[in-house]
């Protein structure tokens, strides 16, 4: 390194500390490729020497897998315990594994509770780098967020808004601390958040693109790499405009993602869409924000569009002015639920009255119906017998007949009726 220097031009020397500072593996590997590997590859060389024992991990299941690493559930053959192991997809690749230790030093920098805690790094003997992690049983934000937009009840029941608000401010605790360190994630997305909702714990994971601020030490990470071969550091949809156009990456790049990863939240998508690729990064760098227009006027919407300003200084200057921002609103918004859920619960005792009411009432009339049932039965069945009963029937039709009936009238009655005449007939 001092040979390089010496032999260069000033010039030349300028360009090389602004790259180093840009990225300091694009140095080694395009303009110091007569290193040693050890320079070269300092932390993959010191690896080498923390390797576990062939025997003392035992791999189970997988349990999740990203663009570079795949994590499996392990135990700790002699204490028993449970780990989630990371281990390198290209273990050949000597930049992906140098890469890969660089992530897993970062993470190691960092012990806060909402970042997945690292507890060793190194180079297995059979499964190459690795990174012993925290073991968790909890769901991605992206997953609990795909279920919620499919109406899955347990979902809805589980994570209302206020619980996936108070997710929101854990996974902006824990970059706040990054920052303080020294150190920005530039990967902020739901498919990196992990919910423990057994635990009651929420971790932001995968530091896979984060990097030391040009203040303490600059570490790049991989490349994702577009259809159109640009290189991309980051998650197109979520990524902030410099990450595009690669220019500087700052605190104010985790900014413009927590705005996104709030975006999501409320909307269940990310806050730039497109057909392809390109077209959400041509969206991106435009600022062509996908705002439902009916939440204009919603306060965490205004904040959302604030975080997600093309131009950074235009963004909050850090995460704690943002989350104080966030916080006024969301109190606002805690005791506009509790009313609204006063209101409910009055609504729900009037419907209960109301309930109770018509069942009582319901009770009278089936009551009612019976006892008309009842009495229905009755008259039919009388008048069945009625009809069927020749003894009263024959009276009625003879009654009815245009025959006269035939009476035999008493003697008494005729000789009284005699009498009355003549006397009539005297006077």
């Amino acid at each position: 390194m001092d040979d390089l220097l010496k032999n260069s031009t000033p010039e030349e020397r300028e360009a090389l500390f602004d790259s180093l500072n840009e990225d300091l593996l694009q140095v080694f590997d395009e303009d110091i490729v007569n290193l040693d590997d050890e320079i070269k590859f300092p932390l993959s060389h010191a690896a080498e020497n923390e390797a576990p024992g062939e025997h003392s991990i035992k791999f189970h299941e997988e349990i999740g897998r990203g663009g570079m690493k795949v994590i499996h559930r392990c135990e700790v053959k002699i204490s028993g315990e449970i780990l989630a192991i990371a281990t390198l997809k290209n273990k050949g690749d000597q930049k992906s594994v140098e890469r890969f230790l660089k992530e897993a030093k970062i993470t190691e920098m960092l012990k806060h509770e909402n970042i997945v805690e690292l507890y060793d790094y190194g180079v297995h003997d059979s499964h190459g780098p690795y990174m012993a992690m925290h073991f968790s049983k909890g769901i991605s934000l992206a997953s609990i967020l795909q279920e919620i937009s499919l109406g899955t009840e347990e979902f809805i029941e589980r994570f209302p808004l206020k619980k996936r608000l108070e997710i929101f401010k854990k996974v902006a605790a824990a970059i706040s601390y990054a920052h303080s360190e020294g150190v920005v994630h530039l990967d902020i997305k739901p498919e990196n958040v992990l919910v423990d909702d057994v635990e009651k714990k929420v971790f932001i994971c995968d530091w896979g693109l984060a990097r030391i601020l040009p203040e303490f030490e600059t570490i790049e990470n991989y490349a994702l790499t577009s259809q159109s071969g640009v290189f991309l550091k980051g998650s197109p949809g979520y990524m902030a405009p410099e990450q595009i156009s690669q220019k500087e990456k700052t605190a104010s790049t985790d900014i413009y993602q927590l705005g996104g990863l709030l975006y999501a939240i409320l909307f269940y998508r990310s806050p730039v869409e497109g057909q392809d690729v390109e077209e959400i990064l041509e969206k991106t760098v435009t600022g062509q924000l996908d705002l439902p227009e009916d939440e204009e006027e919603n306060d965490l919407v205004v904040l959302i569009q604030k975080a997600l300003e093309v131009d950074p200084s235009e963004r909050f200057l850090t995460v704690d002015e943002m989350m104080q921002s966030f916080n006024k609103i969301n109190a606002t918004f805690i005791a506009l639920e509790k009313r609204q859920q006063v209101l409910l619960n009055r609504q729900i005792s009037r419907y209960k009255h109301e309930a109770v009411k018509y069942r009582v009432q319901a009770k009278k009339a089936k009551k009612d119906v019976v006892v008309l049932s009842v009495v229905v039965c009755v008259m039919l069945v009388s008048l069945v017998f009625f009809m069927t009963n020749d003894e009263i029937v024959q009276p009625i039709k003879g009654f009815n007949s245009q025959e006269k009936p035939e009476f035999a009238v008493p003697s008494e009655v005729i000789d009284a009726e005699n009498s009355y005449y003549k006397i009539l007939r005297k006077k």
